[in-house]
């Protein structure tokens, strides 16, 4: 940090209409008390200013907006999600790049590389810190109000990967971000994957979990041909599905051990769930979702949860879910 004033403490301030500076040891000063106390003085006065300047370089004081937090920065982008917004399907090229980008960051987190193809997109990289867990993370992140709307992504830092959480109707299955968020902060080695447009946007073109032609999906596809499990979170109105808290199921694969165990755990928690592998839940079976399909295909782990609108808006019971998913999980 520079000072203003970076005179050596050994010179007096000169006297006003006087802009030569003496040396203490060539002025005419008898009382070298005086000298003594005049550079305590000076030295105080560097030491508040620095203090000053310090404390007035906190955003607060310096005009910029304070650093947002992970759940901040996670609402401010799902607020902007909206069924006029801008997107564009991405080219099979673009596909192509975007795949090999995060390639990249699962298979020895060369974040250089995988920069060198994501930025090209429109995503920036950043490493941040989560505010609550204090686990770093990657934050993959496409431009604002772009058309090239293909998501936010977080992937912990703190652990090896091991699982992918998809929130592919961010602002329209309200709060599913949140969930989404609660259970990447239960589990380090985790990857928050949320879409970046609403599901309406472009003619529907963005509702990326009945695409195949995605971001979203290219990653989802690869995560599955790597046997990693998948959780994917979405919501339902109540008049949907009125006696039932949730849906549960595997889309066109087999209940496996997460999906049985969260089951038996949702309903030790008093929730009323509807398991689409032993019964008919509607349209709620997720039979028609792309990154179902494609775990089914690589015979891979995926949890489909549908959560009614009373669940998700209710603090203690969306807990619950988050916390029998987590449980299921950790016995893997």
């Amino acid at each position: 940090m520079i000072l203003a004033d970076q005179r050596p403490l050994n010179w007096p301030l000169a006297k006003p209409g006087n802009a030569r500076l003496i040396p203490l040891e060539l002025a005419e000063v008898d009382d070298r008390s005086a000298i003594r106390r005049l550079r305590a003085l000076v030295a105080a006065t560097a030491l508040a200013a620095i203090v000053i300047i310090a404390i007035g370089e906190g955003p607060e004081q310096n005009g910029e907006p304070p650093v947002a937090g992970t759940a901040e920065r996670l609402a401010e982008f799902v607020g902007g999600l909206r069924p006029d917004g801008p997107y564009r399907t991405p080219t099979s090229e673009e596909r192509d790049t975007a795949a090999r980008g995060f390639e990249a960051l699962l298979t020895g987190l060369r974040v250089w590389v995988a920069t060198s193809h994501l930025s090209p997109l429109g995503f920036s990289v950043d490493q941040q810190v989560d505010d609550a867990t204090e686990r770093p993370y990657l934050l993959i992140l496409n431009q604002r109000d772009s058309e090239r709307a293909w998501g936010m992504y977080m992937m912990d830092l703190s652990a090896p990967v091991r699982l992918a959480i998809e929130v592919p109707h961010p602002n329209s299955d309200l709060k599913t971000e949140q969930m989404g968020l609660d259970l990447f902060r239960r589990v380090p080695g985790s990857i928050l994957m949320v879409a970046g447009a609403h599901r309406d946007a472009a003619d529907k073109a963005a509702d990326v979990a009945h695409r195949k032609d995605s971001i979203f999906h290219v990653m989802a596809a690869h995560f599955a041909d790597r046997g990693l499990p998948q959780v994917q979170l979405h919501g339902f109105s109540d008049a949907t599905l009125p006696a039932r808290d949730l849906v549960l199921s595997t889309g066109i694969g087999q209940p496996g051990e997460v999906a049985e165990h969260t089951a038996l755990r949702l309903e030790r928690a008093g929730l009323a769930i509807c398991l689409a592998w032993r019964e008919k839940c509607g349209r709620l079976g997720a039979t028609r979702n792309a990154q179902g399909r494609a775990a089914a295909a690589f015979d891979s782990p995926y949890l489909h949860v549908e959560a009614s609108r009373s669940v998700r808006e209710d603090t203690e019971r969306r807990r619950a879910v988050i916390d029998a998913i987590t449980a299921a999980l950790s016995r893997r």
